[in-house]
């Protein structure tokens, strides 16, 4: 948890250092969003979660966005 409350750092030092490395912080960031924001979920509406549709539809759309940042992040670093 105390990582997941850290704030981000978007400070990538030099250029030179790796081609993507704001874009992999941002990724970073975004993933901690998401888990932060399922754990809150979880935590205010535990076992009624399952009901409530328009929190877990912004979660699953929350996660494919992490899952398709990831994956052109990946895609561009090969």
């Amino acid at each position: 948890m105390n990582e997941v409350t850290q704030p981000p750092s978007f400070d990538s030092g030099s250029e030179s250092e790796q081609v993507l490395a704001r874009e992999a912080e941002v990724l970073v960031a975004a993933r901690k969003i998401a888990l932060f924001a399922a754990g809150v979920a979880s935590q205010r509406f535990m076992n009624e979660l399952q009901d409530q549709q328009e929190v877990m539809a912004d979660l699953a759309d929350m996660i494919a966005q992490v899952f398709a940042m990831e994956s052109a992040l990946l895609r561009l670093a090969s």
